[in-house]
């Protein structure tokens, strides 16, 4: 409606003069290498301080499985150099024997 009244020129200037369009995301930088190092060390550390998880009760066991599972994840995020969204969506169905095969 009003881009039709500036058109008519019953307004003398456009609504939309002046306005911006929203905020641009910045672009995301890789992590620096020893931030990786750090999180793999870390990771790691955390597996040994709960032990092999192969004895004690339940609650041992789940805290050594949930730490190698952060290692695993941590390495193939780190090794793979795949984003947020494609780690999000790996399957089963990606393996092709022991290579994670990982299509746009």
């Amino acid at each position: 409606m009003t881009g039709w009244a500036y058109a008519a020129r019953i307004l003398d200037r456009h609504p939309l003069d002046g306005m911006r369009g929203p905020p641009q995301a910045k672009v995301r930088l890789h992590v620096p290498v020893e931030q990786v190092r750090s999180l793999l060390a870390f990771a790691a550390q955390q597996v040994v301080d709960v032990g092999g998880g192969l004895t004690g009760d339940h609650r041992s066991r789940f805290l050594a499985h949930r730490a190698q599972q952060l290692l695993l994840l941590t390495r193939l995020a780190a090794g793979s150099g795949a984003r947020r969204g494609e780690l999000a969506t790996l399957q089963m169905g990606n393996l092709d024997g022991d290579v994670l095969t990982i299509a746009s």
